[in-house]
């Protein structure tokens, strides 16, 4: 899956009721180009997103997610610095 900083629209982590975590992902156009979706999981009744990562790695969904968005603000500073706006 690839999913450009500039499409993501909303992240959020869920957990179920025995505990386990999801990192929920919304992209704003997905018919994006540059968006891959891969093999990748879609959302469903109980975490409604466009892309779901389940708590299977050594990170948690919090954690990844914080990564992300520590990313894209600076991919985005970056892209305001670069235009000059």
């Amino acid at each position: 899956m690839q999913i450009p900083y500039r499409n993501v629209s909303r992240l959020a982590t869920r957990r179920n009721f025995v505990g386990f975590g999801v990192l929920g992902i919304d992209v704003a156009d997905r018919n994006d180009p540059h968006t891959f979706w891969g093999f990748l999981s879609c959302g469903y009744q109980q975490f409604p997103f466009d892309v779901v990562i389940y708590d299977i790695y050594a990170e948690s969904p919090e954690a990844i997610g914080e990564q992300v968005v520590g990313m894209q603000r600076r991919w985005r500073s970056e892209e305001l610095g670069q235009t000059g706006r």
